[in-house]
Order: structure tokens, then C-alpha cells, then sequence
């Protein structure tokens, strides 16, 4: 019996970011995002983003596979900055599941987010969500609600800051923790742009680690881009990571996917695609 707890424990403590949300474009930058994001994928790194471009509506289907953790996620999102404008919302349904040492996993996330601009250079977002994962069919679930919010500064035309909190109501599971961050974006968002992220997250016994990201995005015409990414993440252990991705456009669809790899060990990477349906 000690020796199944113990088992649980490692499991739990050792994938602290299974139920991470990360989109296509923010995977294949190393999530260095949270001054860029300004679509759907704004609402899991920085809801202030929905509030970049008025009079969208937003659909993103996007699929997530996490081989260290041996994860799955399904994820179905909805922009609406047009109905409503200028408050902006994003909802989002995110199904779980996988199998780790025997154990399994299951369940899903919903996001219910909102942004606001205070002004043509300052503006806010905040999101609620609820996470319910059932691990070894219950014995050891994360059943919680909580919390994000954000900020993004527009300090000239090519440059953004960004502040943001996540997980801001505590639940008592490092699956879960609380973090703080900000970051920079640089350049133009039609040609090309880098951005840097720098993120601190706290653990229940005090201990805080440091996750660094760089991305940058090329677009190549109107309807191809491309995009690459470096992390340095103390979470669990100290790993870098270094990521890629391409996108295709037209103006009533996209298709892009991302790509990120752990420099350490072979078998810790993570893949997504994405399809996304707008309207302006």
C-alpha cells in the first residue's frame, strides 16, 4: 500500500503541467506568447490578448499530445470580440486522457475568459476555470476552480508588454500552482515579430522555479508562416526545449501545427495541430 502512494506521489509531482492548454502558435514559439497572443489562444497564457483585434468571431479545434506524460488533449475554443464590443469573451472545452506507469487519467478543463481594453494601449483580462481530472479511476482527482488574469501594454506600434497571474486561487495541488510572469513582443505581427517570456511559479512547500522562453514568427506572404522557439524550464528538473511550427491561411481558415522538443531526453515532446474558423 506505501508503496502505490509513494507511486501516486511521483506521478502527480512529477508532471505538474499535464492539463497546460497551449496552442499551436504558442507551443511552436516555446510559449514565449503572452504579449502576442491576440486569437483564441490568448485566454490559456493572457485573456487581455482577445481585446487585440475587435469584430472577430473565432472558432479553434486543436489537438495535443504530450509523450513524456503520455497525454492527450482535445480542445475546442470560441473568440467572440465582435457581439459585445468592447468586452470580448472566449470559452474553451478541453477533453483529457492518458496512461502513465499503469495509471490512468481522465477528464477535462473549461475556461471561461473576458478582456476589456481600458484604453487604445492598455488592456485587461480575466479568466475562470475549472479542472476535473479523475487519476487511478479517482482515488486521487483534482476536482477545482480558479483563476487568471492579465495585462498587455501597447507601447508603440511594434512593441508590447504584458503582465499576467495564473492559477491565482490556490487549490493545494502542485498539478496546479500558482504563477506569475510577464513578457515582451517585438515587431510586426504581418512580417515578423520576436517575443520573450519569463515566468515564476510557486509550489506548496515555497519552492519557486523559473521557466524562460524566445519565440519568433515569420510570415512568409499572406497565407504561410513559420515559427521557432527556445525554453529553459526548471519544472520538473532543469530541461531546454526547442520548438518549431508552421501555418497556412486563407481568409476564412488556418491550418498550423507545432512542435516542441526536451534537448535532455528523447522522449519528451509535445505536438499539436490546429484548424481555426474566423470571421472579421
Amino acid at each position: 500500500m506505501k508503496g502505490r502512494v509513494l507511486l501516486m506521489f511521483l506521478l502527480v509531482s512529477s508532471t505538474p503541467y499535464a492539463q497546460e492548454i497551449e496552442g499551436a502558435k504558442q507551443l511552436s514559439m516555446s510559449s514565449a506568447f503572452s504579449a502576442a497572443a491576440n486569437t483564441n489562444e490568448a485566454l490559456f497564457i493572457n485573456a487581455a490578448g482577445m481585446s487585440l483585434y475587435p469584430n472577430r468571431y473565432n472558432i479553434d479545434l486543436f489537438y495535443t499530445y504530450k509523450n513524456r506524460d503520455g497525454f492527450n488533449i482535445g480542445t475546442l475554443s470560441i473568440l467572440d470580440s465582435s457581439t459585445s464590443y468592447p468586452l470580448c469573451a472566449g470559452f474553451a472545452f478541453s477533453y483529457m486522457w492518458g496512461k502513465d506507469v499503469d495509471v490512468e487519467r481522465q477528464g477535462y478543463r473549461i475556461d471561461l475568459g473576458f478582456s476589456y481594453p481600458f484604453s487604445t494601449r492598455l488592456l485587461w483580462g480575466f479568466d475562470v476555470k475549472y479542472l476535473r481530472i479523475d487519476i487511478d479511476k479517482k482515488a486521487n482527482a483534482i476536482n477545482a476552480a480558479t483563476t487568471d488574469t492579465g495585462f498587455i501594454f501597447l507601447v508603440t506600434k511594434w512593441a508590447r508588454v504584458s503582465v499576467f497571474g495564473q492559477n491565482l486561487i490556490y487549490i493545494g495541488r502542485d498539478e496546479f500552482p500558482m504563477r506569475s510572469g510577464a513578457g515582451v513582443m517585438i515587431g510586426s505581427e504581418s512580417s515578423f515579430f520576436a517575443t520573450e517570456d519569463t515566468i515564476f511559479t510557486f509550489f506548496k512547500d515555497g519552492e519557486k522555479k523559473v521557466t524562460q522562453s524566445i519565440g519568433a514568427n515569420l510570415f512568409l506572404g499572406d497565407f504561410f508562416s513559420l515559427s521557432a522557439g527556445y525554453k529553459y524550464d526548471q519544472i520538473p528538473k532543469n530541461h531546454h526545449y526547442v520548438s518549431a511550427g508552421f501555418g497556412f491561411f486563407s481568409k476564412v481558415a488556418a491550418l498550423e501545427s507545432g512542435f516542441r522538443q526536451a534537448i535532455e531526453e528523447q522522449d519528451d515532446f509535445v505536438i499539436t495541430v490546429s484548424i481555426k474558423f474566423f470571421t472579421e
